[in-house]
């Protein structure tokens, strides 16, 4: 609806690359959330969330886009997640050698 609207939003996904225990790459088809941005009319958008500047950088885009009235911004911040949950999450992944190799 928003993209139908043309509404003025911007979805941002911080992603971690975990849903609690699980690595994302094991919970999705399509790993790529910004990916899915023109599935449903608006253009996705990736972008590294440990760099602010870009991340500012993409933002300004998309509210700029946003005030143009052309509809909604996906915008996918892949971040690094540094600790779990919750105590029932443990940080055994942060130590994962090809986690900080990513970053």
């Amino acid at each position: 609806m928003a993209a139908l609207w043309k509404l003025p939003i911007i979805f941002i996904v911080e992603n971690n690359l975990w849903a609690i225990g699980m690595s994302h790459l094991r919970s999705t088809s399509d790993p790529q959330i910004w990916n899915k941005g023109p599935t449903f009319g608006l253009p996705g958008v990736h972008v590294d969330g440990m760099d602010v500047l870009k991340v500012n950088e993409v933002a300004k885009e998309a509210v700029e886009r946003a005030r143009r009235v052309e509809g909604p911004t996906l915008v996918e911040c892949e971040t690094y997640r540094f600790r779990g949950h919750s105590l029932a999450d443990p940080d055994s992944f942060v130590t994962l050698v090809s986690n900080l190799q990513h970053f």
